[in-house]
């Protein structure tokens, strides 16, 4: 029965079949990204994987809403035991630059009460519309 609700909605979303690869990750999962200030979303660790990123993606999802965006995607791209790795992918209207990537890793805290997920850094990045590198220092 999963196995063909995957199917149907692989069918009914159409992005979903084709989605992009997450930016490299290894070995640095940063390496290329700006960092960002990973304070201003600081809250209670969660237990909960997807809750814990709603901090986050509350963000874009304001955005959306304000129309300042268009719209956004979140990919899981690594899932541990002691951290994950998300991106948010915000696509530009733009010749050089086709959309802004925030990198955001999260690890588990143990030492603190409740114990669970807690962003440890984020980073932001742009990803090319052309050229033979997708993650250019600069666009062409």
């Amino acid at each position: 029965m999963r196995s063909f609700l995957l199917t149907t909605a692989l069918i009914a979303v159409p992005g979903l079949a084709s989605a992009e690869r997450c930016a490299e990750i290894a070995p640095d999962p940063l390496a290329g990204f700006t960092p960002l200030d990973a304070m201003i979303y600081l809250d209670l660790s969660d237990p909960e994987t997807t809750r814990a990123v709603t901090t986050v993606e509350n963000t874009f999802v304001s955005l959306v809403v304000a129309g300042e965006i268009d719209s956004f995607t979140k990919r899981w791209c690594q899932i541990g035991i002691r951290h994950f790795i998300v991106d948010f992918e915000v696509p530009m209207m733009d010749d050089a630059v086709a959309a802004q990537i925030t990198r955001v890793i999260y690890e588990w805290n143990a030492a603190e009460d409740p114990v669970g997920w807690q962003i440890s850094q984020m980073g932001a990045r742009f990803r090319c519309a052309r050229g033979d590198d997708p993650f250019a220092p600069i666009c062409p």
